[in-house]
């Protein structure tokens, strides 16, 4: 029996960025693996593009979902959670913009895309942390976007008291 190559599977390479990059780490090129173990190399002009298109979404995602204790449907189904969403992200792009990062025009529009499409039971890692009582990603995720927005004083409400409220309860799973 003939079984299909598996898919080709997209591998960034990350490096460590000597400017302090968010999470100190920047995509240097893209690999893709093809089925028959082939490897296929871009090379990423600002590797930062794609570590801030993401947080973009997962900052914002991870967030709301864990401020929530709800899963993705649950925000996006209601007319005033996508509405925070989309701010909340809007807040995102801009601290990427003010740290000199030309992330995609149409970012917003493309996670919009991507959440319309999403599975209503889905969760965010930090979501579930949460709900396992583990600790959580708060700082990396919305404590790095709060910290460069007032480096740069680019107003970020919304992601300010979605990072308090996380932050809270990171500390209360921590304490017990």
């Amino acid at each position: 029996v003939a079984l299909d190559p598996p898919p080709a599977v997209p591998i960034a390479v990350l490096v460590a960025d000597p400017t302090g990059a968010v999470g100190g780490i920047y995509v240097e090129r893209a690999l893709t693996v093809a089925g028959d173990g082939r490897e296929f190399s871009v090379t990423v002009a600002d590797g930062r593009v794609p570590v801030w298109e993401k947080l973009v979404y997962l900052a914002t995602f991870a967030a709301l979902t864990g401020a929530a204790r709800r899963p993705a449907g649950a925000i996006w189904s209601d007319p005033v959670g996508r509405e925070v969403f989309m701010s909340v992200a809007a807040e995102v792009e801009a601290v990427a913009r003010a740290e000199g990062v030309d992330i995609a025009g149409d970012i917003r529009e493309r996670i919009a895309a991507y959440m319309d499409a999403l599975p209503a039971s889905t969760r965010s890692s930090l979501l579930i942390d949460l709900q396992q009582g583990k600790r959580t990603e708060v700082e990396a995720l919305q404590g790095a976007v709060v910290r460069r927005a007032a480096a740069h004083g680019v107003p970020a409400p919304g992601m300010r008291a979605l990072y308090a409220a996380l932050r809270a309860a990171d500390r209360g799973q921590r304490s017990g």
